[in-house]
């Protein structure tokens, strides 16, 4: 299990719900939620296979804008390491 950042979301508060939240979920083998904000990661939450971990924690400490790939984010077809090296 990884967490990173705001990764339930709390600190956003209810009042502020210009937020995306994206998901990926297989059964028994992983969870990926991240959560969006003016195209930047805020928080993520990682259970199972968490290869994403440092590349959302990259993406999340220097606040880096994924307008570009945001649809794409999660995609397993998409390797985000080609985007961000």
């Amino acid at each position: 299990v990884v967490l990173l950042g705001n990764f339930n979301g709390e600190e956003l508060g209810e009042e502020n719900k210009d937020f995306k939240v994206l998901m990926r979920c297989k059964p028994g083998i992983e969870f990926v939620r991240v959560l969006v904000k003016n195209h930047r990661l805020v928080g993520a939450t990682l259970i199972g296979d968490v290869d994403l971990a440092e590349t959302f924690e990259n993406l999340l400490l220097n606040q880096i804008n994924i307008a570009s790939i945001e649809d794409e984010l999660l995609r397993e077809d998409v390797d985000l390491e080609d985007y961000f090296d």
